[in-house]
């Protein structure tokens, strides 16, 4: 089976920094079965506290937590599964140069990217994004009158190139969505879809619940 994937290749890298502060990560054991999991999760949650893109890389041979230095200072500590892991500032800032890299850097260059191609896309108003880390896809639906709208998409994340620069990885994502509003739904509709996910517009925004109840 052929599997083909869109990248697009940063051109202006040697024009792109970031200055960022550095933290060293202690309390985390690689050895654990919760080692990986409890990075996801402390990568996760201070970047929806802080809502700047957060990453965690080896340099050193230390495990370094890496945040924009114009980002609100991030806590002391986190409880984490089985670990209680502290973050120690180190001092000074750094400047991410993402036209010479580091093996150690890489994880840091192709996060922040991410976050930069973030704004643009959710500043467009025919774009919606189920939520924080999925695709973007259309608001209008293509293609017939049915109960059932199809919405076209795509993802898009950076990647290290095989020549090693950066590229933006595009791919293509489609989903299908009830063109009858919830309020249209009888009693009998709503014990159908319970429990399941809902996409709903607030404003200009479309964001993603889980239908509990009917009110």
């Amino acid at each position: 089976m052929i599997s083909e994937t869109n990248i697009f290749p940063i051109s202006n890298l040697n024009e792109l920094s970031t200055t960022y502060r550095s933290y060293r990560v202690r309390g985390l054991n690689s050895s654990s079965i919760d080692y990986h999991k409890n990075r996801s999760h402390i990568v996760g949650r201070l970047s929806r506290l802080l809502k700047q893109p957060v990453e965690m890389f080896e340099e050193d041979d230390e495990l370094r937590l890496g945040v924009p230095a114009d980002a609100d200072p991030i806590p002391d500590s986190l409880i984490v599964t089985r670990a209680s892991v502290r973050f120690d500032e180190l001092s000074g800032t750094r400047v991410l140069d993402y036209g010479a890299r580091t093996p150690s850097t890489d994880r840091l260059c192709t996060r922040f990217i991410d976050f930069m191609v973030q704004a643009p896309l959710r500043s467009r108003y025919s774009l919606w994004q189920p939520g924080a880390g999925s695709a973007y896809y259309e608001k209008s639906p293509i293609g017939g009158d049915g109960p059932i709208g199809r919405h076209e998409g795509f993802s898009v994340r950076a990647m290290i190139t095989a020549d090693g620069g950066i590229g933006l990885c595009v791919d293509s994502r489609s989903c299908f969505i009830e063109r009858r509003p919830l309020r249209h739904m009888t009693r009998n509709d709503f014990r159908r879809i319970r429990g399941r996910h809902a996409d709903l517009s607030h404003g200009p925004r479309m964001v993603r619940h889980r239908i509990v109840r009917a009110a």
